[in-house]
């Protein structure tokens, strides 16, 4: 089965980019253009991988991560560097990215993340 990729972002232009992008890819695809309706996915089902802007509304993307009950691999993107925010991403074992992101490091880091999440679930279990 094709993993699934949630991808919360408030820009509904690459939203739905992404979503087609992924889609084209074989990825099944849920999307939330705000941090609630993210929230909402993340409870109905936890996504193979999370793909989020940084910035939602009053909240931070990061905050999806830390809310899921088990650790979900994730790509953070957003339109400015941030230092701080990259360290707090990596401590949270997500992935940061500045965009405009190219589609092929996109899925790159993708694959990444879900292999490390692959290896980390084969790691607890065994």
């Amino acid at each position: 089965m094709a993993p699934t990729v949630l991808i919360v972002d408030d820009d509904p232009l690459l939203l739905d980019t992404l979503a087609l992008l992924f889609e084209e890819e074989g990825y099944r695809v849920r999307t939330a253009n705000t941090f609630e309706r993210g929230e909402l996915e993340m409870q109905r089902s936890l996504p193979d991988v999370l793909l989020v802007d940084v910035r939602l509304g009053a909240f931070n993307g990061l905050q999806l991560t830390a809310m899921a009950e088990q650790s979900i691999p994730t790509i953070v993107m957003t339109g400015h560097d941030d230092p701080v925010l990259r360290r707090t991403a990596h401590r949270f074992g997500a992935e940061y990215m500045v965009k405009p992101v190219p589609a092929v490091e996109l899925f790159a880091a993708v694959r990444r993340q879900l292999d490390a999440g692959l290896m980390t679930r084969v790691s607890v279990r065994g």
